[in-house]
């Protein structure tokens, strides 16, 4: 049933972890037979792969994603030069024939690779450039490539956010995770994580929660992710091993850190920068679904902590996987027709 030579390319937006996290789930979990699967992804990303235990019959290229539209390019002197630049690069190297192409939250002139494409996300990045002229050319290409080709994008439902919410080829899915059962530690210590991005926070915004939970929490233990190792007395934390320690996650709320703690039935508490449109909205959603709690828009306290039991992750949908399996099947096999 299934059909030989098959070419598939998965173009992972370099922006967090998030956008690697759930492309390497899609393909873990959905293998085509004689098909050939290429996850591409940036350079700098080739030291997280470990992280997501990918099968080996994955494949990954490496690529200059620094013209890309992401947080960490947009403070490049040249960025503009480099997103035209990425775009050439791209097609010239990807020009073969392609039976798919899957973008997480990336826009490209899918039709120089493939007439069948994809795309995942939850919003536009060039919602972050719409207001600045620096990046005007960028943008109004952004728009273009949108009008001209109209592809059909995906996003995780109630986190929809910006203008792709009035796209008129936006679909709802749900997440892309594996929900777990975690058997909580025993003892009556409280374990808490602090993860995610840091965004544009000061160091003193830390302090103050650090300062708060210690007189309130004295005897927590504290984790942190790599990005929070500037924590003093924190604990590093395995993301494949330690979830049962922890009673909440204070972090940024990006899709990647939303996606572990609904995964890991994990109350996330939400800390980021307001300015940013997307991590603003994913604040309020969480706050709403009510699997977490919202400091991004408002002052942090520890009024949380009596209420982390009323946490309920029965409505969260975290069937996402059959929706886009079925998508995927149905265009590799609609090419046989």
């Amino acid at each position: 049933m299934y059909l030989t030579s098959k070419k598939i390319l998965h173009v992972v937006n370099p922006n967090g972890l998030g956008h690697l996290r759930r492309s390497i789930f899609i393909w873990n979990n959905l293998k085509i037979c004689n098909a050939d699967v290429t996850i591409i992804i940036d350079h700098s990303q080739k030291f997280f792969l470990k992280f997501f235990k990918p099968k080996s019959y994955i494949t990954f290229e490496f690529f200059d994603f620094s013209g890309m539209i992401a947080l960490p390019n947009l403070k490049g002197e040249y960025f503009s030069d480099n997103y035209f630049k990425f775009h050439e690069n791209f097609y010239e190297r990807f020009k073969q024939t392609v039976d798919l192409v899957i973008s997480d939250n990336t826009l490209l002139d899918f039709k120089k690779i493939s007439k069948n494409y994809i795309v995942i996300g939850s919003f536009f990045w060039h919602d972050l450039i719409s207001e600045n002229s620096t990046y005007n050319k960028v943008y109004l290409n952004e728009l273009k490539l949108l009008e001209s080709h109209k592809p059909n994008i995906y996003g995780i439902k109630n986190f929809i956010s910006g203008t792709l919410g009035t796209y008129e080829n936006t679909h709802e899915v749900g997440w892309l995770i594996d929900r777990k059962k975690i058997n909580k530690s025993k003892n009556t210590e409280i374990g808490i994580l602090f993860s995610g991005g840091l965004g544009d926070l000061e160091l003193s915004y830390f302090d103050n929660i650090l300062n708060l939970i210690d007189k309130k929490l004295p005897d927590a233990t504290i984790y942190c992710s790599h990005r929070y190792s500037f924590i003093k007395n924190s604990k590093p934390f395995d993301f494949s091993e330690d979830w049962s320690k922890i009673n909440f996650v204070i972090a940024r709320p990006g899709i990647g850190t939303i996606s572990d703690c609904i995964e890991n039935m994990v109350p996330i508490i939400s800390i980021g920068e307001k300015t940013n449109l997307e991590i603003s909205h994913n604040a309020k959603s969480i706050s709403n679904l009510e699997i977490g709690f919202d400091y991004v828009n408002k002052t942090f306290d520890l009024d949380f902590i009596n209420a982390l039991d009323e946490i309920n992750y029965q409505k969260i949908d975290s069937n996402g996987l059959s929706l886009i399996s079925e998508i995927i099947l149905n265009i590799i096999y609609k090419q046989n027709l």
